[in-house]
């Protein structure tokens, strides 16, 4: 008789059936053998057979550090399907397989992500933010095109970590880093590049101008008071603007002009942003 099998990966559901998803998926991780459904057993469970197309089968999940990464259902066509021990050793050794190799990926891409990205604010961190920009250096050189970096520097940050301490201070970096990406295009790139300095590569500001309106927005946002565990916070920040490529840009180069700009911008009275190229080449 011919057999069928499928190996179901469950994706994140739509909100209109999250409840039932994790139903699914917390019922899923109860299970510690292959289990036999039927579309009279177990309704939970039985939501699972309508992915298969199978009228009755058996699910074995597939888990590893108490995460559900899929469900493998395997199922005879026509009958019930009843495992032996054979088959029950057989199918755990697919799932243990199965979760090993996602369980791989997983930590793979975690390491990954967190070589990457800054650990108090999730953003790009500076290694990943110098891949960013010199790419676009290279993009901008073949296509003629220009680019926007903002080098943008918190104007009181220190003075609120040393009254009220790193984890105030660690929220308070968290909310900064909210609203900066909500100033910015999903293809910009927003990065803490140091303690209280983040860089901004804006690819949709072709123009000076076009940076300007981004630096003033990022200037106008950080100006408004934060919210931090009670306490009503004001810190503003100064911004420096560069356009790139120049003939000869390296990153260094592009950093060092937005860094130089930021400056100028704190020294004409901080909470301002400073343009260091306004023309356009």
């Amino acid at each position: 008789m011919a057999s069928s099998s499928r190996t179901v990966i469950e994706p994140v559901a739509p909100e209109a059936t999250a409840l039932r998803s994790q139903g699914v998926a917390h019922r899923l991780l109860e299970i510690t053998t292959p289990t036999v459904v039927s579309t009279t057993s177990d309704p939970l469970l039985c939501s699972i057979l309508s992915l298969t197309g199978l009228a009755s089968g058996v699910v074995v999940p597939i888990t590893a550090r108490d995460t559900l990464f899929g469900v493998l259902c395997v199922g005879s066509g026509g009958h019930g399907l009843q495992p032996d021990d054979t088959l029950r050793e057989r199918l755990n050794g697919v799932a243990s397989l199965a979760a090993t190799a996602l369980d791989s990926v997983t930590l793979l891409d975690e390491v990954r992500h967190q070589a990457l990205h800054d650990p108090v604010t999730e953003l790009a961190n500076a290694r990943l933010f110098e891949d960013r920009v010199t790419q676009s250096l290279s993009i901008a050189r073949r296509s003629g095109g220009r680019i926007a970096m903002l080098f943008v520097d918190l104007d009181r940050f220190k003075i609120v970590n040393d009254a009220h301490g790193h984890k105030v201070g660690d929220e308070l970096l968290r909310a900064v880093a909210e609203r900066l990406l909500g100033t910015v295009r999903d293809a910009d790139t927003v990065a803490r590049i140091g303690g209280d300095e983040f860089g901004i590569l804006s690819q949709g500001a072709a123009t000076s101008q076009d940076a300007e309106i981004v630096a003033h927005r990022i200037v106008s946002t950080l100006n408004e008071p934060f919210a931090v565990r009670g306490l009503t916070l004001s810190i503003g920040a100064s911004v420096g603007v560069t356009m790139f490529p120049d003939a000869t840009d390296t990153y260094e180069s592009v950093v060092s002009r937005g860094d130089s700009a930021m400056y100028r911008a704190k020294a004409n009275g901080r909470g301002r942003f400073q343009v260091d190229c306004p023309q356009d080449n």
